[in-house]
């Protein structure tokens, strides 16, 4: 589980979506994306840690997309603070057995 973005920029984040965009399974090696994640390591990690699959929506961690900067009385500001929700339940996944069992829209469902 990751809080926050593979990278550090807005414009690596928009050089990631073009290398993945440029990156076809039959193309040449290495690909567009090989070659980004070669020089951004956080990157790759991101890439290559294990995703497994929830339970529910009702088991996973959520991490908000924006930032807030609150204010006191006196006008003094504080570092911008992100959000975050923690699951109703346990932070639970399947195992593989019982994601084979499992249609591709189980979540919904």
């Amino acid at each position: 589980m990751f809080n926050g973005f593979p990278v550090a920029t807005a414009a690596e984040v928009r050089d990631l979506f073009l290398a993945i965009a440029a990156t076809k399974p039959d193309g040449p090696k290495p690909t567009a994306l090989d070659q980004f994640l070669s020089s951004h390591p956080s990157a790759k990690a991101f890439v290559e840690a294990p995703k497994p699959a929830p339970e529910s929506y009702a088991t996973l961690t959520y991490f908000g997309v924006n930032t807030f900067k609150f204010t006191n009385a006196k006008g003094a500001a504080t570092l911008p603070a992100g959000t975050s929700s923690s699951p109703w339940l346990a932070n639970t996944s399947l195992t593989k057995e019982q994601l084979a069992t499992m249609g591709p829209d189980y979540l919904h469902h």
